[in-house]
């Protein structure tokens, strides 16, 4: 979340990466193609990589399947932001960028609850409780009167009905590296391709498998170790989706293409085909002769070296919605503007969208256990869909600058300050420069942001672009005087900056980053913490059959909508003789409802495919959307 990038204590971060591979690319040689681009030539390239991926359209459809499913029990929700639903990430060969998901909690916070500090003018509020204590008396407030910050920072269940574990769930166990950067509110997870580390005693997880896979391992080595701790109805569960992932088995082989229609019988669940953790970890390392290493200084004793071949960072940040308005958006709206930009209509349609609240502490005097800040995350969006072409690459070229000559200090000036420090820009300068779309006045206005961001860092006063808050509050006065150099040095020669970013792309070697010994260790304990995984398990089935109609409607509902989708997409594209009769069997309304209804309670009623009766349509249908899941995790 955008937003929350400008939040945080303004020290310097224990980041991921304590020496930038940037530092090192700028010292290498630029490629001929690279070193003969011309600042139009570098726009249009990264314009390419900030087009939308295919994926982007997946992770929006996922969010909607999981939000129609939620709602049947609540008014939660999950929903993309940043810069992906913005159109404004970065993509090269070896960084994928950041994605931002919004869990948006199924309390909503009256806007006459937000109480504003009084000796400093901030976006860091506390919220008055009282309205919670007949809707949710379960609830502790802090002293008596403020809602508990931890609410939204642990992903609850009395914020988050139902959906709160099964959150919970899918990023414990997801192929990712968890390591918290204290940069964003929530969870920071980092995916990386072909990851190895450079000390053989550290076992590392195996990258290639699926986040289903991993969870499925996870249960059955608790199960294996403590089987008094499952119940009847998981093993059931499991047994039942053992069995369709052996169908995957021998789909791989030649099912999908077998146009005779026979499929051979489901295996006995009971014979292991998953292999467990200990063959899912491994313990490769790599000799630094073939990666791209900044580090060639020794690495301490408390840190090792990860190589990898592409990376994605995830965030997720739960989030309370405000009814009404924060303070000081009617303010906002009618201010004076010499740019006239942004325009009435992006103006109005701030003033009635959405606004949010997330747990994160003031860098200044915090009290972590109520702290909360204002987040204007639909704002920054139609802020971002209201930008000139000028304007929008501006920003691409800030963002790359940004994860090169700027990495060492992206964890301190986020992209956020720099789309802050662009918008208050854009509103000072004269109207023609940002309407007229040339290199001329890209360079101009690139130029105006670097010194006003230059002027923000001397004064270490940055302020919030909606409301009066100074960004930079806490800034570690050194390292501010540090970016100032950097960004100096930037505009002697900008576009000789923006290749060294174009160089980072790939270079046909593996990455490397230097971690902290203890944030991954951390993070393999929670991996392999088995019985954790059953236990959340456990309290998310616990919970959905507790109002089992509802759940079973839930299922239909949103296997209704993803069939739909799923026979759409399949339909656009080259089938086998056998799934082209799958696709236009399932076309007759009768047959999906059976379709339906039948895997619905395959998995809640635990009742078996009918063999004898060969409803070959419903389990080859379940072994090729298996399949179809699998392939896109892969990708």
């Amino acid at each position: 979340m955008e937003q929350a990038d400008g939040i945080r204590k303004m020290k310097p971060a224990d980041s991921i990466c304590e020496m930038e591979p940037a530092d090192c690319y700028r010292k290498m040689e630029l490629t001929d193609e690279i070193r003969e681009m011309n600042l139009g030539d570098i726009i249009k390239e990264l314009e390419r990589q900030s087009t939308p991926a295919i994926n982007d359209k997946g992770q929006n459809k996922f969010c909607y399947y999981f939000t129609r499913f939620i709602n049947h029990f609540g008014r939660g929700r999950i929903q993309v932001g940043g810069s992906t639903q913005e159109g404004t990430r970065l993509r090269s060969s070896v960084d994928d960028g950041h994605c931002d998901y919004l869990l948006i909690s199924d309390i909503y916070i009256p806007s006459e609850c937000i109480e504003y500090k009084l000796d400093r003018p901030s976006c860091f509020v506390h919220i008055n409780g009282d309205f919670m204590q007949e809707l949710c008396p379960e609830i502790h407030l802090v002293e008596g009167k403020y809602l508990p910050s931890n609410l939204l920072s642990e992903i609850k269940p009395e914020a988050f009905k139902h959906w709160g574990d099964l959150t919970k769930l899918l990023l414990k166990n997801n192929n990712a590296i968890s390591i918290d950067q204290k940069i964003k509110p929530g969870f920071s997870t980092t995916t990386f391709k072909g990851l190895k580390c450079s000390d053989p005693s550290i076992k590392l997880h195996d990258s290639s498998k699926t986040l289903w896979q991993n969870l499925l391992n996870s249960l059955r080595k608790s199960i294996r170790e403590n089987p008094s701790a499952s119940t009847e109805r998981i093993n059931l569960f499991l047994e039942k989706y053992l069995a369709l992932l052996q169908i995957l088995d021998n789909t791989n082989k030649d099912i999908l293409t077998n146009d005779s229609g026979q499929i051979p019988p489901i295996p006995d669940p009971n014979n292991e085909t998953i292999s467990l953790d200990e063959e899912n970890m491994t313990s490769t390392t790599v000799s630094p002769a073939n990666a791209i290493d900044s580090h060639r200084q020794p690495i301490g004793v408390n840190e090792v070296k990860i190589y990898y071949d592409r990376k994605k960072e995830d965030d997720f940040v739960p989030m309370f919605q405000i009814t009404g308005k924060p303070n000081g958006i009617d303010d906002w709206v009618k201010r004076e503007r010499k740019s006239h930009w942004p325009p009435k209509t992006t103006l109005n349609k701030i003033s009635n969208c959405e606004f949010f609240l997330v747990a994160m502490p003031t860098p200044v005097n915090p009290q972590k256990s109520k702290d909360f800040c204002l987040a204007y995350t639909t704002a920054e969006t139609e802020l971002s869909k209201s930008l000139n072409t000028v304007q929008k690459r501006v920003l691409l070229m800030i963002k790359a600058l940004n994860k090169s000559t700027l990495q060492r200090y992206s964890k301190t000036v986020t992209s956020f300050h720099w789309k802050t420090a662009l918008y208050w820009t854009s509103e000072s300068i004269e109207q023609s420069m940002i309407e007229h779309d040339n290199e001329e006045n890209a360079l101009k206005l690139l130029h105006q942001v670097l010194d006003y961001m230059n002027k923000c860092l001397t004064t270490q006063n940055l302020q919030h672009y909606f409301i009066e808050s100074n960004l930079f509050d806490g800034m570690d006065p050194e390292e501010a005087s540090s970016i100032i150099l950097r960004i100096l040095e930037i505009k002697k020669n900008p576009e000789k900056e923006l290749r060294v970013y174009l160089n980072m792309d790939g270079y046909g070697q593996e990455q490397c980053e230097t971690i902290t010994r203890r944030k991954l260790q951390e993070f393999l304990i929670d991996f392999n913490d088995h019985q954790l995984t059953l236990d959340i398990f456990k309290s998310v089935f616990d919970e959905l059959f507790e109002e089992k109609e509802k759940f079973r409607e839930a299922f239909r509902d949103v296997l209704t909508i993803v069939l739909d989708d799923y026979l759409e997409s399949k339909a656009k594209k080259r089938n086998t003789i056998g799934t082209s009769l799958l696709l236009w069997a399932l076309k007759f309304k009768i047959v999906k409802e059976k379709l339906i209804n039948e895997t619905v309670s395959y998995f809640l009623d635990f009742v078996g495919i009918d063999e004898e009766k060969g409803n070959l349509i419903i389990r080859k249908f379940l072994s090729l959307s298996i399949q179809h899941h699998m392939e896109k995790e892969e990708k």
